[in-house]
């Protein structure tokens, strides 16, 4: 449902800013700000976020320290030797 209403300029810009930094619609704001107002929780989204986590077999390569972030990512970012180890 459409609903147009007229809000204060400082409360509109408070709400963007939520919205940028939690990465979520200022629709979604409104909305979970309206259901914890009204107490309407059987009405509102319940669900949280899942992180499923694929895990697959395999091995670090024999040249590369894993404790050496700036190695890793320069070994990374080099593509001379791509394909060079094989995994299974």
């Amino acid at each position: 449902m459409k609903i147009t209403r007229n809000l204060d300029e400082e409360l509109t810009h408070g709400l963007k800013r939520r919205a940028a930094w939690t990465r979520v619609t200022v629709t979604q704001i409104i909305e979970d700000a309206v259901c914890d107002n009204l107490l309407l929780n059987e009405g509102c989204r319940t669900e949280t976020f899942k992180c499923q986590w694929a895990t697959v077999r395999g091995c670090a390569q024999p040249d590369i320290d894993l404790t050496d972030r700036d190695a890793l990512i320069d070994r990374m970012e080099d593509q001379s030797d791509r394909g060079r180890y094989k995994f299974w």
